[in-house]
């Protein structure tokens, strides 16, 4: 007998904005993602007192990726709606998108009153979680009986997940921010091995935008063309980035840059308020890292996260402290 299935976009669909969505197979109900951005803004999301309604109904949570975009509003659910389902997420995204809203939560209350999450909010959502590897079947239980669930590598961002839910003969797959390439650090996804899914449920975020001419290579070496230019200019280079997220790849780049060309000189760093818990976390994650790292790993113990030249300051002092110039990869402060 086929299920009932039921697919509502909670905030996020037909815009750039955080992501949210209710899956409901007959009758459970599996929430996917649960974003929102920096602002913290209530105005995107849906009324107080239906989202408490919401929480009570949620069977289990299921979050993509370790950003604010996938996973910031968790901690406010659990505070102010009373969302007691089991959140699963692969160990990575558990462990770096507590940095990441560590991260955020620290940067605002250092420069303004700021009394929407603190970090026992967040500890106290992080107690929900269930920790699942690549590829590992669990079974729901409750209302959700019978739906079993497994996260695969959807690339992108360190433990990223694409979602494969299946009851009975209905398979549900949830891709969303995925990345078919091959970084330095992670694989590409594996969703285009999959088998034909019953359902798809995947995003259009990047479809309109314009290929960088020459591709990968060419748009990294237009970067680090710009940052080369600032520093032969006498001046510093800052770097917005997220604080967990792509900003990995992006320090690996640097870091190699640095040593091909000799740049003792010039100060590399990472300002954010978990610098330094970001990189020992992810130097401790190398299971979920590209086959091509971890094989370097086993033949000489050396971890794509030993930098050579990148600096880690959690505060605005400990960058002041270091020679001038600077290029800074800022997620805060």
């Amino acid at each position: 007998m086929s299920s009932l299935v039921k697919f509502t976009p909670l905030w996020g669909a037909r815009n750039e904005q955080p992501m949210c969505y209710l899956l409901e197979i007959d009758e459970a109900c599996i929430l996917l993602d649960c974003g929102w951005d920096e602002s913290f803004d209530t105005r995107i999301l849906p009324p107080i007192r239906d989202l408490k309604k919401l929480a009570a109904r949620i069977d289990a949570v299921l979050l993509t990726h370790c950003d604010l975009m996938h996973l910031g509003a968790l901690p406010y659910l659990v505070k102010e709606c009373n969302l007691r389902a089991k959140v699963f997420a692969t160990l990575p995204v558990q462990k770096m998108g507590q940095l990441t809203m560590y991260d955020i939560v620290q940067s605002r209350t250092a420069k303004e009153e700021f009394d929407v999450l603190s970090l026992a909010d967040i500890d106290a959502a992080w107690d929900l979680f269930v920790q699942l590897r690549y590829q590992q079947t669990t079974s729901l239980t409750g209302k959700a009986d019978g739906i079993t669930i497994s996260p695969l590598n959807a690339g992108h961002l360190i433990g990223g997940a694409v979602w494969k839910i299946t009851k009975d003969s209905e398979e549900i797959v949830y891709a969303v921010d995925y990345n078919h390439a091959q970084d330095r650090h992670l694989d590409g996804t594996v969703l285009v091995d999959l088998p034909r899914p019953s359902i798809l449920i995947t995003d259009a975020y990047t479809a309109l935008d314009k290929p960088f001419p020459g591709g990968k290579k060419a748009r990294e070496a237009a970067l680090l063309e710009k940052v080369q230019s600032g520093i032969d200019n006498g001046g510093n280079v800052l770097l917005p980035v997220d604080s967990t997220g792509r900003v990995l790849e992006l320090m690996i780049l640097l870091d190699e840059y640095w040593s091909v060309r000799n740049l003792r000189g010039v100060t590399l760093a990472f300002l954010s308020p978990e610098s330094r818990s970001t990189v020992d976390m992810a130097m401790s994650q190398t299971e979920w890292l590209s086959k091509h790292v971890n094989h370097k790993f086993v033949q000489s113990r050396q971890n794509v996260f030993h930098f050579n030249h990148l600096k880690r300051c959690c505060t605005m002092q400990e960058l002041r402290a270091l020679p001038m110039p600077q290029v800074v990869l800022a997620s805060g402060l």
